[in-house]
């Protein structure tokens, strides 16, 4: 399950790269945002989210 994960954290940072990269417009623009795909696997093997030591909702 590692592989799997660490595959996938793989293929969302060259996603990420060729997205920063290939926008032309990107010193002109800066958009904030998440992927939450990993989340409901990531918390059925138990990982929890928090702020400041507080358990919070992801999304």
């Amino acid at each position: 399950m590692n592989k799997q994960l660490s595959s996938m954290k793989i293929k969302n940072l060259i996603y990420l790269i060729a997205t920063l990269f290939c926008t032309s417009s990107f010193a002109e623009t800066f958009l904030k945002g998440a992927d939450l795909s990993y989340v409901n696997q990531m918390e059925s093997c138990g990982v929890t989210y928090t702020d400041n030591g507080v358990t919070k909702d992801n999304y």
